[in-house]
């Protein structure tokens, strides 16, 4: 993905504190004008490997966002990010270092401003 900014948004289908955050994300209007010019391109990724839960959840995904579940379990199992609890939301920059980990939504927000 070449762009200013990628988001990473790590879900689990149904959670409360996921669901608010999704509202968060579709709501915002820094988020949603950089999604859809391309500057910020929106991975939502489901933590958990219950496909079927993944696929109900999907309507609630905007489709201009990239939508995934990981299947095998390697985000978890590998440890490759900190998800501890999710929603987990990663702001990385175009070279795909983390600028901001694990924060709040506001946070992510006042970043982009």
């Amino acid at each position: 993905v070449k762009a200013k900014y990628t988001l990473l948004f790590f879900y689990t289908p149904g959670c409360a504190s996921c669901v608010h955050v999704t509202g968060q994300l579709k709501n915002s209007g820094i988020v949603g004008k950089m999604v859809q010019e391309g500057t910020l391109p929106l991975l939502a990724m489901s933590t958990q490997d219950d496909t079927p839960s993944w696929r109900k959840y999907l309507h609630e995904i905007p489709h201009n966002w990239v939508s995934g579940c990981d299947r095998d379990m390697l985000l978890t199992v590998d440890g490759i990010y900190d998800l501890r609890v999710p929603p987990v939301l990663y702001l990385l920059d175009a070279d795909k270092k983390i600028l901001l980990k694990d924060v709040p939504f506001v946070q992510i927000e006042e970043y982009l401003k």
